[in-house]
């Protein structure tokens, strides 16, 4: 699965779906309404593709996440001795 998959027609991936739905407790309706430029139909399709391709997408909300860590608690260099 090359990239994030987004929903048909919008910069919105599938992983931000899964974002509202668990990290933020939304349901697909909320989501829509959260969302305004999807409808539910599209919300349930995103959240079906994403059961069925879970650990990938699992994967690259993982990655995301340390991507995001990295950039709030950057490594500090050592300076020399």
């Amino acid at each position: 699965m090359g990239g994030s998959p987004c929903i048909d027609g919008h910069r919105i991936r599938v992983a931000d779906i899964v974002r509202y739905k668990d990290d933020l407790g939304y349901t697909p309706e909320q989501i829509v309404k959260a969302l305004p430029t999807i409808d539910l139909n599209q919300v349930l399709a995103a959240l079906k593709f994403y059961e069925d391709n879970k650990p990938e997408i699992d994967e690259y909300i993982a990655e995301e996440d340390a991507i995001a860590r990295a950039h709030v608690n950057p490594p500090v260099p050592r300076r020399g001795r």
